[in-house]
Order: structure tokens, then C-alpha cells, then sequence
């Protein structure tokens, strides 16, 4: 069986998505794909962070 990526739009087979378990389903976006948006969110919220670290000169959220 085949599914089409939201992302990227090609058509690629159900084991090269990330399945969710407790939904029963997979997701719309293909492991490559998915990998790329988390490392993104994740730099980003870093950025996030340093810049309210810096901003009151402490650490506000845990980093060290």
C-alpha cells in the first residue's frame, strides 16, 4: 500500500511514514520529511529560549 506525502508530494509506501500507534494511523508527512520538520521546531524553540534567557539574564527555561 502507498501513501502520498503533504510535504514533499510523492507517493512513497506505508513504511516510510512514522506511525502512530495509539491513533491507529499514519502520519501525512513521509520519515524524511517528518525528520526535517521536528529538527526545525527544535532549532527553533532553541532560538526561543536563548532569546528569553538573554532577554532577563538568567535561566528562565532550564538551560545551562
Amino acid at each position: 500500500m502507498k501513501k502520498k506525502c503533504k510535504t514533499c508530494g510523492e507517493t512513497k509506501p506505508l513504511n516510510e511514514f512514522k506511525r502512530n500507534v495509539t491513533m491507529g494511523h499514519y502520519h501525512n508527512h513521509c520519515l524524511p520529511c517528518f525528520q526535517k520538520r521536528q529538527s526545525e521546531k527544535y532549532q527553533e524553540k532553541k532560538r526561543e529560549k536563548k532569546k528569553m534567557n538573554d532577554m532577563f539574564g538568567f535561566f528562565v527555561f532550564g538551560e545551562k
